[in-house]
């Protein structure tokens, strides 16, 4: 049985989720659940209620600090109680466990540790977890396993909706409590969040860096690449209230700096049928509304729920489409930008994509002012920078 140590971070979510997409069974016992935290599991749940995979999840409820209603009531529409099973504990003893085990023929691994179901145990406080992988059957901690989870079953009953009605008529009340002392944090909070996010020595580097890139052969390569990217993005795409997607050029990825989205994701966007033609127009008419915010549109296109989502249009295709009809308001994100501002120092990087790019396009916008860019080209110079800092990180070629 091999062990890690896994903080709080994009590995500990891949571990879950690799857990969920491959065992035949999958126990999640965990104190505390958030929508957030849900979201980072919800499409490998989804897929494993769709392949009547065995599921089993154990809440507590406790009133004092709650598990989201939102959250419960999602999982408690998967509920059938033969595959998926979503169970609350009430026992009399305090519910405390973060535990993730998951088995896959004679083979168990296990996560333990510190992270509830919330984003911020998953992703933003400092937590520990201990991974343990390739468990036989009849090791003597899946027989501990075994057996303690058996008693904590046995103490566990199904959720009604009953239960959680309770939930969120409580909600209000529990709210009440805490608005006061929250309130007090607030500013403090806030302040040290945006302080943080990247470190200030680390700062004054990058700024000098992208200073000193302007001029250099890399940069002007950029610039004078940028009026025929944004050319090809908008010939391929048309006007942004009425798009008109012209298939061939879509399918080819002659739109701007598309050639570098792998082909596996690209291809799941590509033109086969009018039905998804029209779709695509549909996407695009809606993603280029300047009259709904951008926080709603990034919503609606890039998570799995939202109404205007399509696998393979993440956030490096949708933002490539956004930064060539405004080149002055939005930024380009990908994996080597998000690689380069972690080797600068950014401290808190979301796993929610909206939260990720409105966090990340806001300090783009105080790069480009520090180092003087040009406002309508600045935020494409910049990209060239990160994105080459990125790839030399990532690949160890710039």
């Amino acid at each position: 049985m091999n062990a890690k140590l896994l903080p709080s971070g994009i590995d500990l979510i891949q571990f879950i989720n690799f857990g969920l997409h491959t065992s035949d069974k999958a126990f999640l016992i965990i104190a505390k659940i958030s929508q957030s935290g849900l979201h980072q599991l919800q499409k490998e749940l989804l897929i494993r209620k769709r392949k009547k995979k065995q599921t089993t999840i154990i809440l507590g409820v406790d009133m004092i600090s709650p598990s989201s209603p939102e959250a419960i009531q999602h999982l408690f529409q998967l509920h059938d109680g033969k595959y998926f099973n979503l169970l609350c504990y009430s026992g009399s003893e305090f519910f405390h466990p973060k535990f993730y085990a998951f088995q896959c023929g004679r083979e168990w691994n296990f996560l333990i540790g510190s992270s509830n179901l919330t984003e911020e145990g998953l992703a933003k406080n400092i937590e520990f977890n201990i991974s343990l992988s390739g468990a036989a059957n009849k090791d003597k901690f899946v027989v501990s396993f075994q057996k303690n989870y058996s008693r904590i079953l046995s103490e566990c009953n199904e959720f009604s909706l009953k239960q959680i009605q309770l939930l969120f008529s409580r909600i209000p009340e529990i709210n009440k409590n805490v608005r006061n002392l929250e309130k007090s944090f607030t500013n403090i909070s806030d302040s040290i969040k945006h302080r943080q996010i990247i470190e200030i020595s680390k700062l004054d580097k990058l700024i000098r860096e992208i200073v000193s890139f302007k001029g250099s052969h890399s940069y002007n390569e950029r610039y004078e690449s940028i009026s025929s990217a944004i050319r090809a993005c908008r010939k391929t795409i048309g006007n942004p209230k009425n798009p008109s997607v012209n298939a061939e050029r879509w399918n080819k990825k002659e739109v701007g700096y598309f050639s570098n989205l792998s082909n596996l994701s690209y291809y799941k966007t590509k033109v086969t049928s009018k039905r998804k033609l029209s779709r695509l127009n549909n996407i695009l008419k809606f993603l280029l509304d300047e009259n709904i915010s951008i926080e709603k549109r990034l919503h609606e296109t890039l998570l799995i729920d939202g109404s205007y989502h399509v696998d393979g249009m993440g956030i490096s295709h949708i933002s490539d489409i956004l930064i060539k009809y405004w080149p002055e308001k939005y930024i380009l994100l990908n994996a080597p930008i998000i690689e380069a501002l972690k080797f600068y120092g950014m401290r808190y990087i979301p796993t929610d994509p909206v939260e990720r790019y409105m966090i990340i396009l806001d300090i783009f916008e105080k790069l480009r002012k520090e180092s003087k860019y040009p406002r309508r080209e600045g935020y494409l110079l910049l990209d060239q920078f990160m994105w080459k800092k990125g790839h030399k990180l990532l690949y160890g070629w710039s």
